[in-house]
């Protein structure tokens, strides 16, 4: 390689690529211009009508200043101006063969062009009359023209002649044709609609209804229906048959000046200067859709592919969506009137025209299809792509081959010749041949440059069903109904040899290296075959049928599937069986191996596509996707695979990110055909509706590929020095979407650009919009959440906009969290709980929250109600009907944490298998499952984070949750044997301080034990403080009483073993703290945790009673004080003597009097008051408590395993982090629901059998019914035959007796 460079320059990554943040994707969707507009033309005068042939390669376009533009729209510029009137183009029609423009002037001159040559050929000067509207016959010969002397002049080209078709009484506003009835329909300012004869020039029908001017005429040729505008604001549908009015359409409040019909002839809609646009059905004539967003009179109406109506007024173009019946967009452009627009026939565009001076193009792509090959008249069967990708051949059930251009997107050759289904085909390696196998018993080779057929191979004798070739395209195999595999040489079209199966051969793999042929065959028996020698080298034998099976390039992983659903994983290198799984496996059903050889994906049965893991043989994730599978392959990505199914739907899934990436719309039927060429470039699909479509991959597939540790591709340029420091390396992303001005290229610009508008101006999302994905795969519910949309949200989720990540690893829910959202974060959350009851969903809600799983902790701290909603929901009820829902292997509840979502027995089993087996009580039970995967290992940061999150929530109601209850409850009894350590440590420092205190004050040893124990506390207290952090450690009253209690108890030690001061009060704070925080120890226990919270809870109620209660008591003290005269102090007189009497100590040295009388009755009274009090307080607090016992109770065990925790981040860990699994005795309701499930099922087999054999009874009884009705007509057959014997031998007698009377007579 040529040299570049002798220095060293070396990128930095970082700086090289960056992926796009969402805030730079929204600034770019809402700020950059509409790219919809491809083409735009600015004349020198006003531009009031078009004219288009039908095969849409020229436009003609009228102008003020009399000139006619010629637009090619092939090559999109002005191609040429035709200049011969004098006055403003006021009329262009073209004949129906559009060989002939017919233009009309104000200067009264009507000309002919030809629209080959563009010369005028001819022209008729009717000034000074106004012409206001003209009609050409289908070749162009006659012209008719409405003028306003109130006649209809008729000029008939080919003789020159001139006539009048008189019978109006004002001015002619609009003429139409019927062209195969040869009539003529005109409006008039005299308020009726006439129909004209134009083979005998008379009026044949006069409409009448209108009140006032009729200003436009549609023409429906179908149905044989004129549909009249008029400024009674009235829309009239007339039957040419019977001349009768069908129908009046109103619903209009001013005058209608513009009418027009879709293709089809189904939809009318109508524009009127009240700025309405309605669209009337043809069918019915009702009203199907209404649109008031113009902002002045209706200038003009035009549908285009029958999908969307375009309607213009003064600088407003709006797109409607004819079948969803809604607005797309507004298109803007226009500075003044449009005064014309019109659908370009054989493409997705409109032109207008304005008083702007301005000829617009717009694009109306709503596609990603790169292209449709329609051609077939039945189903596609194969498809072939040749290896230089510029040919595709397709073969279908209507016997033919067709071969495509790749390149020019067309039709090159059909090759007939087959005379049933074609089953299969390929593309020989050079792209000059292709063979094809039928259900005619022939293969079939064919030269694709001259579409030809150079030989017809006929040694099958039954429909043959497989035909593949080697890599090499050197040998061809194919397999036929009488289980016969042929071997064919592709250079010699001969056949080389042929193996004979005994059962069929479902399909047919050759290997990589071309040196084997893989047969499995229903008999059980997997056979490789050496291609050279036709020789069986390999073969292995099951007693079970072989459905399906893929083997990797290296040999090193293969896997099949037996009948009964069994999915074997086998190294055939080293000839061992490496495990096997059951799956729902798909009869003759496709099986992928994923290129990375981790995961083997197969549909089942049902809709889901399961993706199993091939090294655990578990399902690692299974994908709902709403539809049979039909076909699947992989892409360079190993991670990315694509579905086709049976609605046409063909979808991209990410099997690391679990979740439905993209999905392509276009197919009507089975997509049965799926091709990606190398480069990931573009996927072409075949389907069962006749087509084969090409579609644009690569863009999407680069969204979904950039991941955050986005791969940069390097490019290493090599000097003569060998030496790697003079190598020059330019490195940049494999991703080619870094400048974010191309997203709009990535999707159809009528897509892109509406939903542009409809975010910029706050519209609800169309169901389009959901399926957008943009750079760093973000989609629309990334974005409303960045931006608090939350009604816009709400929209998109329903519309079913799926909850995923972004390339960074965030969610939506993310992003609504980081902005504080609470609206979006609620949309979200409940959407999610709404989601969780739908069962058909099931996948669907693991996937999403799947999606969620880095936003849980978040979630759990976020002030909502929905919070605890959304918890319940997250451990789900397991969905799938492959578990029994009772068991007697082992005793509920087990929880276990596990690498997938579905759930296996056996894992518990082997979990407990030291338990015994319960053989005398079966327990109903039930599964739950985490659709996230969360860490409880021990002493793990994940896990502390997790705990932390929980204690600082304020919603205490999430610990009723099924999910943070179990968890808790998990850890509690994980943490059993150190929780009564530090129990026993609490107790133990009790008793040694009681020791050291009171029996053994100056014992060494006893002081020595209790200051080591305060130590081992302290110990604890510093671990807790180190990795909770300061700012949680102050926030717990527990902690400044353990540091206090620690800090006194060290002080007492050292004080009673070197006495320097009198440690009375000291002594009396530490024993009453000691005491206080031995309580803690009571935490231990389920019984005795509940009593010391409320005792706590009592505690803090108490102080209002302790408040009333002493200035009660301070009240009747100087009540008393004035009662009586003492020389007592002053303290006991205010407080001493109606405190004692509070207490009950009551003793009287006074001699008894009436004040003292009343001081008794007062206070008696208020001892009765004070109880009252206490009582009511107390029970409030304990109904408050009975009522939030179970959130406290869990609240403080969560406080206990936060302590403990901390341990383990020092000693060690125990991992058990995944999916968490929870096998629980089903609730009382639960359980009834699932015997009364069982009832039912029971009861359903018993009504299916009684129905069963009342069928079989009464099919018996048809029979016997039917054989007496046999024996009879048996019988009656056999007297009939008896009868007719008797006769014919009473005639032979009678014949007999003549013979013998002749005889006799002779």
């Amino acid at each position: 390689m040529s040299n570049i460079s002798e220095e060293c320059t070396i990128t930095n990554i970082a700086e090289t690529y960056e992926a796009p943040s969402l805030k730079s994707i929204i600034n770019e969707l809402t700020q950059s211009k509409s790219q919809i507009c491809n083409y735009s033309y600015e004349h020198s005068a006003k531009i009031y009508m078009i004219a288009i042939p039908k095969d849409g390669t020229i436009a003609f376009a009228g102008c003020e200043d009399a000139s006619i533009l010629v637009i090619n729209l092939s090559l999109l510029y002005l191609e040429q101006i035709l200049n011969g009137h004098t006055k403003d183009i006021v009329g262009l029609k073209l004949s129906s063969d559009d060989k002939f423009l017919v233009s009309a002037s104000y200067d009264g001159i009507i000309k002919f062009w030809d629209v080959a040559s563009r010369k005028e050929q001819e022209f008729i000067d009717i000034s000074p009359l106004i012409i206001e509207t003209l009609a050409v016959s289908p070749c162009g010969k006659i012209v008719y023209i409405g003028c306003n002397d109130k006649n209809i002049l008729v000029w008939e080209k080919y003789n020159k002649k001139v006539s009048y078709l008189i019978s109006h009484t004002d001015f002619i506003n609009s003429l139409s044709l019927f062209d195969n009835l040869n009539l003529l329909v005109s409006a008039s300012k005299d308020y009726t609609v006439k129909l004209w004869n134009l083979n005998t020039r008379e009026c044949q029908a006069t409409f009448l209804g209108h009140t006032s001017w009729v200003t436009c005429l549609a023409i429906s040729h179908k149905k044989k229906l004129a549909i009249s505008g008029s400024e009674d604001m009235s829309v009239r549908v007339w039957n040419i048959e019977n001349f009768k009015e069908q129908c009046c359409f109103k619903g209009h409040v001013s005058e209608i000046y513009c009418l027009a019909i879709n293709q089809d002839e189904t939809v009318l809609a109508s524009g009127a200067q009240d700025h309405i646009i309605n669209v009337w059905c043809l069918n019915t004539y009702v009203l199907l859709y209404t649109n008031t967003d113009h902002t002045t009179y209706i200038s003009g109406l035009g549908f285009h592919n029958n999908k969307y109506l375009a309607s213009c007024s003064h600088n407003q173009l709006i797109v409607h969506d004819i079948i969803s019946y809604r607005k797309i967009l507004s298109l803007e452009g226009h500075s003044s009137f449009i005064n014309s627009v019109i659908s370009i026939p054989r493409s997705k565009k409109i032109m207008t025209v304005g008083s702007d001076n301005l000829l617009k193009i717009w694009d109306l792509d709503d596609t990603v299809v790169k292209a449709t090959l329609c051609g077939h008249k039945s189903y596609i069967s194969c498809l072939g792509v040749s290896k230089d990708h510029q040919l595709i051949v397709s073969g279908s059930w209507d016997k033919n081959l067709i071969v495509w251009s790749v390149k020019e997107k067309k039709q090159k050759f059909v090759l007939q010749g087959h005379e049933h289904y074609i089953s299969a085909l390929f593309i020989c390696n050079d792209s000059k041949r292709a063979l094809s196998s039928s259900w005619d018993k022939t293969i079939r080779a064919w030269d694709l440059i001259n579409g030809i057929q150079i030989a017809c191979l006929t040694e099958h004798k039954q429909s043959i069903f497989n035909l593949i070739q080697d890599n090499n395209s050197k040998y061809a195999f194919s397999f036929c109904s009488e289980n016969i595999v042929r071997c064919w040489s592709i250079k010699k079209l001969s056949q080389k040899y042929f193996i004979k199966f005994d059962k069929i051969v479902p399909n047919l793999i050759i290997t990589k290296d071309d040196k084997y042929l893989i047969t499995p065959c229903f008999d059980g028996s997997i056979t490789f075959t050496n291609i050279k020698t036709g020789r069986v080298e390999y073969k292995w034998t099951y007693n079970s049928t072989i459905f399906n099976i893929v083997i990797s390039d290296d040999y090193e992983i293969m896997c099949f599937t037996f009948q009964d659903g069994t999915l074997n994983v086998m190294n055939v290198n080293k000839n061992q069986m490496l495990g096997y799984t059951k799956v729902d496996v798909k009869f003759l059903g496709v099986l992928l191996l994923s290129a990375d050889k981790k995961y083997v994906i197969t549909p089942g049965n049902n809709t889901e596509l399961s993706v199993i893991n091939i090294r655990t043989f578990t399902e690692y994730c299974s994908f709902d996707c709403e539809a049979d599978i039909k076909t699947i392959i992989n892409t360079q990505n190993p991670n990315i695979i694509v579905t086709g199914d049976e609605k046409g739907l063909i979808k991209v899934w990410n099997i690391h990110e679990k979740c439905l990436e993209f999905t392509f719309y276009g197919h009507t039927a089975d997509v049965v055909i799926l091709f990606l060429d190398t480069n990931c470039n573009y996927l072409i699909s075949g389907s069962r509706d006749f087509t084969v479509k090409i579609w644009l991959f690569k863009e999407i597939f680069n969204i979904i590929s950039l991941k955050k540790d986005q791969r940069l591709s390097e490019e290493i340029f090599n000097t003569n020095n060998t030496d790697a420091k003079h190598n020059k390396y330019v490195i940049k992303p494999s991703n080619e979407l870094q400048e974010l001005g191309c997203i709009h290229h990535i999707y159809p610009s009528l897509i892109y650009n509406g939903f542009c508008q409809r975010l910029i101006k706050k519209l609800p999302p169309d169901r389009n919009d959901c399926r957008l994905l943009f750079p760093n795969c973000v989609n629309l519910n990334h974005i409303y959440s960045y931006l608090g949309q939350y009604e816009e949200l709400d929209k998109a989720l329903k519309l079913g906009c799926p909850v995923r990540r972004d390339s960074s690893g965030h969610s939506p829910l993310f992003y609504a969290l980081k902005k504080d959202s609470k609206k979006c974060t609620d949309v979200l959350l409940q959407f999610m709980i709404e989601l969780s009851k739908n069962n058909k969903k099931y996948q669907t809600y693991i996937q999403y929250n799947y999606a969620l799983r880095d936003d849980l902790l978040d979630v759990i701290k976020f002030p909502s109600n929905l919070v605890f909603n959304y918890l319940e929901t997250l451990f789900i009820a397991y969905q799938k009907n492959d578990i029994p829902n009772s068991l007697k292997s082992f005793k509920p509840p087990v929880l276990i944490a596990t690498n997938h979502t579905k759930i296996y027995l056996e894992k518990f089993q082997m979990k407990y298998s030291n338990l015994k087996t319960l053989e005398n009580q079966e327990y109903f039970v039930e599964f739950r499952i985490t659709p996230m995967k969360i860490d409880l290992s021990h002493g793990t940061p994940q896990f502390f984070k997790f705990i932390l999150s929980l204690s600082q929530v304020k919603n205490k109601k999430i610990f009723s949750s099924r999910l943070i209850k179990t968890v808790i409850d998990f850890k509690i009894k994980e943490f059993r044997l150190l929780i009564l350590i530090i129990t026993s440590i609490l107790w133990l420092n009790l008793l040694f301080m009681i020791l050291s205190m009171l029996i053994y004050p100056e014992s060494f040893i006893i002081n020595s034990c209790y200051a080591f124990i305060n130590f081992l506390l302290a110990l604890h207290e510093i671990i807790d403080l180190f990795y909770e952090g300061f700012y949680i450690y102050i926030k717990s009253w527990r902690n400044y009483l353990d540091t206090i209690s620690l800090t006194i108890s060290f002080i007492w030690v050292f004080n009673n073993l070197y006495p320097n001061f009198d440690g009375s009060i000291i002594l009396g704070i530490m024993v009453l703290l000691n005491f206080i925080k031995g309580l803690n120890g009571f935490r231990a226990f389920d019984n005795t945790r509940y009593y010391i919270r409320l005792l706590v809870s009592a505690s803090h109620d108490i102080f209002p009673f302790l408040f009333i209660c002493a200035y009660s008591t301070l009240a009747f003290g100087a009540l008393y004080s004035i009662s009586i005269e003492s020389d007592k102090s002053t303290f006991y007189l205010l407080w001493g003597a109606s405190y004692e009497l509070n207490l009950g100590v009551f003793e009287n040295h006074h001699e008894f009097s009436l004040n003292y009388f009343y001081f008794m009755l007062a206070t008696t009274t208020n001892i009765i008051m004070m109880l009252n009090l206490l009582i009511s307080i107390l029970g409030d607090s304990f109904q408050k408590f009975k009522i939030e016992a179970q959130e406290i109770d869990y609240k403080e065990k969560l406080c206990l395993i936060t302590e403990l925790e901390c341990f383990y981040l020092i000693l060690g860990k125990k991992k058990m982090k995944g999916f968490l699994q929870l096998c629980d005795v089903a609730s009382q309701k639960e359980d009834e629901e699932k015997k009364f499930e069982k009832f039912v099922e029971f009861e359903g087999k018993m009504d299916e059998f009684s129905k069963n054999m009342q069928d079989r009874i009464c099919d018996l009884e048809k029979e016997i019914k039917k054989n007496k009705e046999a024996y009879k007509s048996l019988e009656n057959e056999i007297v009939k035959m008896r009868d007719e014997n008797c006769k014919r031998s009473e005639e032979l007698a009678l014949k007999i007796d003549m013979i013998m009377k002749s005889l006799r007579i002779v």
